[in-house]
């Protein structure tokens, strides 16, 4: 019995015994809002009980309803004290169901909800809710309707079939109907919508920088805007241009200063005197006076002497710094640390802006009297330390100007890492103390430390004057790489220099057939770490898979001038069916190739193609390796088909399996056995409440009906009837407009019958 019909039976044993019930309330608070506006109702209950059996409750039941073209029911969340009741961390069973903004259950054409919750409580079982005023249930409505429009939250009584009331339970099982029932209005209010271009409100302004915000005006009511303006106050030396006979106008502040919170107050007017206000707060905050940053600088696998530098912005005058960076030993080493006379081609920042022929800070003159550094530091071969200073009192000073500009304060020197292809080498700022990554001023006594933000979470005891924690800092944590790396040739698998040629198939084919023993040879011998080399190279999608189908599909596309190298996963799945010693496809789209690695019983001969396509095949240690392709890039035809059997193998399975579309682009596999016995399975869910799914196995391709029945042996609906083909059938029935009850439904496929039973609720 669930727990809906047990609360009835419950209730009216009862009050039959009883004969009586007490006095409860429950009510709404609903809230008003603008047309688009998510809204919430709060649904209160006060339990009073009576007598040492009725000092808490168990149950409550509250049926809700609306008018659905002023507001949509989204989502009902079960008050918060019914949940870890009494402290013992038991949470009530809550079933908030049926959001039926259109009516479609009984009765019908009314909105309607059932916010709903039960414990087992005694005389079940613990836990139970107190007497006293608690918060039921909070209702989320989408507000569509005109302004002006307004609806009741009101009770529903026998809303459902067989009726249930609005009620509470008590822990005795003694149910309240019809408790006192207060509704309230949700109403759409009529107003203004502002939008801000660029966002404004909530935002954060760096101070200086001069504000330029568009403020477009609409009215949920319809009518034209008559006007728009900025009411005085903060922050008083702004001001706004309306775009006279529009909808918009401009806000302007030249100097948002000085750093704090600020509200301004727009208002507008419509055609029919319709005005409205709206306030938007925005914080204006100290940009960072200094920034350090990594930017990414491209190079090649092998390339030696990288220039990898460390920009500095500057707002103020620097003295001195202290700088400490790791870097990724598996993809470059750090071989020198330079600090004048060194440009940077190309860099590409945080941002994406791109920096091109960008000298070093100090070229000009300004450099450093004191520089150091240290590669390998506190026990880490890949951190480096940089310190310098710029004035030491002899003979001269020489104290960066300040620019504002980002220039390069030192740059690394790295060589890159052969075998690092395509892919980034990140450098990060990394710290073991408060001293790490500082700026002084001139005087030595300021020390600029990095915004919090920027300190890892156990650095937070650092002497930094929080005025002076103001360095931006930019590494790979902002993904700022440092380093990109350019890939080797792909698609050339023999290392002969030239993509595409008929060798890579066969370097290909061979490596999948034989493994890593098809590798390193020919002119790839006399390459260091050449078997890494050609993986990289046989990436032909730029997937970062290597060696997959589609990579070899993609080759084979490539050596005839079918389409080019690469190609997206094209989200298509095919199905592989294994029935006795024959493999079997089943694709909506054409195939280019398939690879398999299959374990095996018996005695086996030379597997057959039985479609118009290459065959590879390699047995070793048990394992049979089977490739279908097409030198000539020719494919599989969408359908169904017999890919190849394998003569004398028994009870074949499948270890590895992939495989590529004619494009080259990746399919997804699906992998099943043939069934061998005719099997109707029972229908999912069960019991029905709108559809149902029936399942059922041919193990020969057969004329199958599928019919559904009611109690009585009436024919309801015919389902299925047609031949079908062997395999795994799957129907499904709409109960939507059925009644409820028990139907019956029965499969026949050739000499087979079965029948099962469903139910149909609502």
């Amino acid at each position: 019995m669930n727990a809906k019909l047990l609360l009835a039976f419950v209730a009216t044993v009862c009050l039959a015994a009883t004969g009586f019930a007490f006095t409860d309330n429950v009510w709404v608070i609903g809230e008003d809002g603008g047309t688009g506006d998510l809204v919430t109702a709060e649904v209160w209950l006060e339990y009073e009980g009576a007598g040492t059996l009725a000092d808490s409750m168990s149950a409550f039941d509250v049926i809700l309803t609306w008018d659905a073209s002023v507001c949509t029911l989204e989502t009902i969340t079960i008050g918060p004290d019914f949940f870890n009741v009494g402290g013992t961390g038991l949470n009530w069973n809550y079933l908030p169901f049926l959001i039926d903004n259109q009516g479609t259950a009984a009765p019908l054409g009314v909105a309607k909800c059932d916010a709903y919750a039960y414990t087992l409580g005694p005389p079940i079982g613990a836990p139970f809710m107190v007497r006293g005023t608690h918060l039921a249930a909070t209702l989320d409505f989408r507000l569509v309707g005109s302004p002006g429009s307004c609806t009741n939250i009101d009770t529903l009584l026998q809303a459902f079939t067989p009726p249930v009331y609005t009620g509470l339970v008590d822990k005795a099982g003694i149910v309240t109907y019809l408790p006192a029932y207060t509704g309230d209005d949700i109403c759409v209010l009529r107003q203004l919508t502002f939008d801000f271009d660029p966002a404004l409100c909530g935002e954060e302004v760096e101070e200086g920088a001069a504000l330029a915000v568009t403020v477009t005006v609409t009215d949920n009511g319809g009518q034209p805007i008559d006007s728009i303006w900025l009411v005085d106050g903060d922050p008083g030396d702004d001001y706004f241009v309306y775009n006279s006979g529009t909808d918009n106008g401009v806000y302007y502040w030249d100097n948002p200063t000085p750093a704090g919170p600020y509200t301004v107050t727009f208002c507008a007017i419509t055609e029919d005197q319709f005005e409205y206000c709206f306030e938007c707060e925005f914080d204006v905050i100290t940009p960072a006076a200094f920034e350090l940053e990594f930017k990414k600088v491209v190079a090649w696998p092998g390339q030696q002497h990288v220039i990898i530098p460390v920009w500095l912005t500057a707002r103020a005058e620097v003295g001195g710094w202290d700088v400490l960076v790791d870097f990724d030993p598996t993809a470059v080493q750090v071989v020198d640390v330079i600090y004048k006379n060194f440009v940077v081609d190309h860099a590409i920042d945080c941002f994406g802006v791109h920096h091109y022929d960008v000298p070093s800070l100090f070229n000009n003159g300004y450099y450093p009297e004191y520089f150091n550094y240290q590669i390998g530091v506190a026990g880490h071969p890949n951190w480096v330390q940089v310190t310098g200073i710029m004035d030491m009192e002899w003979p001269q000073p020489h104290t960066p100007p300040v620019t504002g500009d980002q220039l390069p304060l030192f740059a690394l020197v790295v060589d890159v890492n052969p075998l690092w292809n395509g892919q980034e080498a990140y450098f990060c700022f990394r710290f073991r103390g408060c001293g790490d990554n500082i700026l002084s001023d001139p005087t030595g006594y300021v020390i600029y430390g990095p915004k919090d933000a920027d300190r890892p979470a156990w650095l937070n005891y650092c002497p930094y004057i929080p005025t002076y924690a103001i360095i931006d800092l930019y590494d790979c944590n902002d993904g700022c790489a440092g380093l990109g790396i350019m890939s080797v040739t792909v698609a050339d698998l023999n290392c002969n220099d030239m993509a595409c040629d008929v060798g890579d198939a066969i370097v290909f084919v061979n490596y999948l057939m034989h493994g890593g023993s098809a590798l390193c040879q020919g002119e790839c011998a006399s390459m260091p770490n050449c078997a890494e080399l050609q993986a990289k190279a046989s990436d032909i999608n730029g997937d970062g898979y290597y060696w997959t189908i589609a990579d070899l599909v993609g080759l084979l596309n490539c050596i005839n001038d079918n389409g080019g190298k690469a190609a997206p996963p094209s989200g298509e799945t095919v199905e592989l069916t294994l029935a006795g010693s024959a493999v079997e496809l089943n694709s909506a789209v054409d195939v280019g190739a398939a690879y398999f690695v299959m374990k095996y019983e018996g005695e086996i001969t030379e597997p057959t193609a039985n479609v118009d396509m290459d065959l590879a095949w390699n047995v070793e240690d048990g394992v049979l390796k089977v490739l279908v392709y097409s030198m000539e890039a020719n494919a599989i035809e969408a359908g169904t088909h017999t890919l190849f059997t394998v003569p004398g193998a028994k009870n074949l399975t499948v270890e590895k399996v992939e495989a590529a579309d004619a494009g080259g682009a990746q399919l997804g596999v699906r992998i099943s056995v043939a069934p061998t016995s005719f099997v109707l399975h029972q229908n999912r869910p069960n019991p029905v409440r709108t559809t149902t799914d029936i399942a059922y196995a041919l193990p020969t391709d057969s004329k199958v009906t599928l019919k559904v029945y009611d109690a009585a042996g009436m024919l309801v609906e015919t389902l299925v009837n047609e031949w079908q083909a062997r395999g795994f059938h799957t129907a499904t029935w709409d109960a939507e407009n059925v009644a409820s009850g028990v139907y019956f439904y029965k499969l026949e496929a050739g000499e087979y019958s079965a029948a099962r039973k469903l139910i149909r609720m609502r």
